[in-house]
């Protein structure tokens, strides 16, 4: 029951998020977004390197990719051209923009349909990213055998998820380790080939939001500020700026690359 409430909150939560937004303004949040990018860029550096060496590799010339809880596209505006995009979430009015906004970027993108937990349209994918999804939905492990079903026998799946959170969202159905996602995958018929924790700036500013609370206006605007600047620089010194300054603190990000397993 407590999961029932949880996803219904999420529902609510991020159709409001999404209606009624000019479009531009869309755009520019999905570009200059700390929260967005922070997820984003450490899941294109991560995937970009498999799909360019799948590209190189495959003689077919078609190349598919979906991504499941798409958002507000950061993602997707990352691939390559060269790709055929679908995207699917829980709100339809996040995916109508994104549509919008990946052809301005010169991009197409199809919704994708689902029904049941089940990929119906497409099939044989070549890539599936989830990112930051699987935490908020009540059965994980339906949603990765429906992965499973639907990526084709050479394809990759991107997961990543929250670790080590510093609050309790209440968004949030439940938390997750490397061990117990490991485990998941595996369960689910993959077989993991790479997982890399990053990003330490995100438990930092969370720290400040919601677990000291501190409301003093300066401190809402330096965050903000901060965010921003973040969003802004290049990853490879956002990095080099948590191995700096945040040694010792935990990451908030687990990514996990993993194909079908072959037994």
């Amino acid at each position: 029951m407590k999961h029932d409430s949880v996803v219904e909150e999420n529902k609510r939560f991020y159709n409001a998020q999404y209606q009624n937004k000019n479009l531009f303004l869309v755009f520019l949040h999905t570009l200059v977004s700390f929260d967005q990018q922070s997820k984003a860029r450490v899941n294109a550096r991560v995937l970009l390197p498999v799909i360019d060496e799948f590209l190189s590799t495959n003689d077919s010339g078609s190349v598919s990719l979906l991504d499941f809880g798409c958002g507000w596209g950061s993602l997707l505006l990352k691939m390559p051209k060269r790709i055929q995009l679908y995207c699917f979430d829980l709100s339809s009015q996040a995916m109508t923009n994104v549509c919008k906004i990946l052809s301005w970027s010169g991009r197409s993108v199809i919704p994708a349909r689902i029904e049941d937990s089940s990929i119906l349209e497409p099939a044989e994918l070549d890539f599936i990213t989830c990112s930051h999804v699987l935490e908020h939905v009540s059965d994980d492990e339906s949603i990765l055998l429906a992965f499973h079903a639907s990526l084709s026998d050479q394809g990759v799946l991107l997961i990543n998820v929250p670790i080590n959170e510093v609050w309790d969202d209440p968004k949030h159905v439940r938390p997750y380790t490397r061990a117990s996602l490991r485990q998941l995958l595996i369960r689910c018929g993959f077989e993991p080939m790479h997982e890399e924790a990053c990003d330490k700036w995100t438990g930092y500013f969370l720290e400040k939001q919601f677990v000291g609370a501190d409301a003093r206006l300066g401190t809402r605007v330096i965050i903000r500020c901060a965010k921003l600047v973040l969003a802004l620089t290049p990853l490879k010194l956002v990095e080099w700026s948590e191995r700096r300054f945040f040694e010792h603190r935990e990451p908030q990000q687990l990514i996990v690359l993993a194909r079908k397993a072959r037994y």
